[in-house]
């Protein structure tokens, strides 16, 4: 039958043997980054006057990225949601390498959520980047987006307008 000692087989149903399903291998081990959030994190809003924040890593691989997973929830109803993969400018965020835009229909309204977005970049080992994340210019405390954000001052950074950043925390 090709079913050792009957693994994968579910007899739990009087009368009928249901086979397993079928297994799905990974092709292999995948570079991916992860944000350092040694030092913490809180949830920040995306909203009126700090409507953009960005958190700095340094790639420890070399890939091409495919997309990002964040944490998220939506207060009200906010704005759609922009991410940015960026450069890093002088240990601010720089040259936007490339942008998605996340739906704030596909956010549950107060329950966290771990939203997906396409972002394709080249991503150099050693080399440090930006994630931006940018909400609405619209929304406001009780309509907005919030982030899963480090609280290290040292990467992370908020800013109203994209250029002038400063350290958050």
């Amino acid at each position: 039958s090709g079913y050792w000692r009957s693994f994968g087989i579910d007899p739990t149903k009087a009368g009928r043997i249901t086979l397993g399903p079928r297994f799905r291998y990974a092709k292999g081990i995948r570079n991916a980054e992860e944000l350092d959030v040694a030092t913490g994190v809180v949830w920040s809003r995306l909203g009126a006057n700090a409507n953009r924040r960005a958190e700095k890593f340094t790639a420890t691989h070399t890939f091409t990225a495919a997309y990002l997973k964040f944490n998220l929830k939506r207060i009200g109803k906010p704005g759609d949601l922009t991410v940015r993969l960026r450069q890093d400018n002088a240990g601010n965020p720089g040259t936007i390498m490339d942008t998605a835009t996340y739906a704030q229909t596909s956010a549950p309204i107060r329950d966290e959520k771990i939203a997906k977005v396409t972002l394709a970049g080249s991503i150099a080992s050693g080399t440090s980047y930006w994630v931006e994340w940018q909400g609405s210019v619209n929304n406001d405390s009780d309509n907005c987006m919030m982030i899963k954000a480090s609280t290290d001052a040292t990467n992370g950074k908020h800013s109203a307008n994209g250029t002038t950043w400063s350290a958050s925390g």
